[in-house]
């Protein structure tokens, strides 16, 4: 058989399609289809190309830089069509040319999800005159260490977004300049986590200038510090769903973490609250001092665990069946709250978070709660919920405590 031939496709259009579409998850397959006709290249490039990740790695304690294959793309952009399949791309900016960046930038036309590690001003400002301002729908950025971003640029670039649905930050934690954080109106979700108490006032004073009509999911996690005063969230809606992350290591400092809670949460009108947390031995303990630091107008909250277990030590044995001291606590806040009047439904869930076709979850920035460097991490363990069960009694016996089983994905609803 010639070379010609043996590219020259004998399967049915419809057939080929069915073919690549059963194979759009599964990367190495997709590869070894495209290398069997041209045909079959064309139908699984847009799987392939659909999600580029670029991010350095730091797996195993070696540090795989990313720029050799960031100037691949650069130039597979400059020689190819594959700029019109790329809809999501994973990018780690410190050190690459900002060139570079600006020219991968330009070319990606059908770009709609950007995560950025470490980022710079600089690329801020790229994205504020690149193509991306107009396709953009998810913008992830993720500092691993304190930085200093230019507010200026950062909140121009942001509202250049017009078509900008979710806003995820981690990590960003000090701003050259104060002031009021204004934020696109086109926002559906955002998440704003591991950040300073200034960050959390300036976007709180920015949602009373220009209110978000569309918002309807909200995610806190603040940077670990004692704050004075609070937010003021005079400009959200009461109906906005609001998400609060709860650090459940054996090293945060619970009545610490209580008090981030009450400086983030206080004058929250909503009636619903959801937190989420990794799994720890050490779950109940920050619950049983948040929940007594409830805002008043809260009467069902929502308790998402991460199906990923901290460390693989925590879960070779299963916590104790016996309520703790703490577990104790925590049963006896919930039921102290319900006895109020003030606390009508707990729903506790145990799920992985993960996005549909990406293992990042589109809700939540870089490292958040994914992307765990520690090799000994536990997948899909769920016996938590029996934990759950068997710790809180009194709770369970009143009738308001419930347990989500059916749940495996995160959702961001309750």
């Amino acid at each position: 058989m010639s070379l010609r031939q043996s590219w020259e496709r004998r399967v049915p259009n419809e057939i080929s399609s069915i073919v690549i579409e059963n194979l759009a998850d599964n990367f190495p397959a997709l590869r070894n289809t495209a290398l069997a006709c041209r045909d079959f290249a064309a139908l699984a490039q847009p799987h392939i190309f659909r999600e580029i990740d670029l991010e350095e790695n730091y797996c195993h304690q070696v540090l795989f830089r990313s720029y050799p294959r960031v100037h691949r793309l650069a130039s597979l952009l400059q020689n190819s069509e594959i700029n019109r399949y790329v809809q999501r791309l994973h990018l780690s900016s410190s050190g690459i040319p900002s060139d570079v960046v600006a020219h991968i930038l330009r070319h990606l036309t059908a770009l709609t999800s950007l995560s950025i590690h470490d980022p710079e001003c600089r690329l801020f400002q790229e994205i504020e005159t690149s193509s991306v301002r107009g396709t953009l729908k998810q913008l992830h950025l993720y500092s691993p260490f304190p930085c200093r971003w230019d507010f200026v640029s950062f909140k121009r670039m942001l509202l250049s977004l017009s078509d900008l649905e979710v806003l995820a930050v981690c990590g960003s934690r000090r701003f050259s300049e104060p002031g009021a954080f204004l934020l696109p109106s086109s926002l559906r979700m955002a998440s704003f986590t591991k950040i300073n108490a200034d960050l959390l006032r300036a976007i709180g004073a920015g949602l009373q200038i220009s209110p978000l009509p569309f918002l309807h999911t909200l995610i806190l996690d603040p940077f670990a510090a004692i704050p004075r005063g609070h937010v003021d969230w005079n400009g959200l809606a009461s109906d906005t769903q609001i998400i609060y992350k709860v650090h459940t290591d054996y090293f945060t400092d619970p009545f610490r973490q209580a008090r981030s809670f009450t400086f983030a949460t206080r004058g929250i009108a909503a009636t619903k609250l959801m937190f989420i947390c990794l799994q720890s031995p050490w779950i109940a303990q920050p619950f049983a001092c948040i929940i007594s630091h409830l805002p008043g107008t809260v009467r069902e909250l929502c308790i998402n665990i991460t199906a990923e277990a901290q460390d693989a030590h925590c879960y070779d044995r299963s916590l104790p069946r016996s309520p703790s001291r703490e577990w104790t606590e925590f049963d006896s806040a919930l039921v102290k709250r319900h006895e109020q009047g003030l606390l009508h439904r707990v729903c506790f869930r145990c799920t992985k978070c993960e996005g549909t076709g990406s293992p990042k979850h589109y809700i939540f920035s870089y490292s958040s709660l994914h992307n765990p460097t520690n090799e000994k991490i536990v997948l899909e363990n769920r016996t938590i919920l029996d934990e759950v069960e068997d710790n809180l009694p009194r709770s369970k016996g009143r009738g308001f405590l419930e347990v989500d089983r059916d749940t495996v994905f995160f959702e961001p609803t309750m």
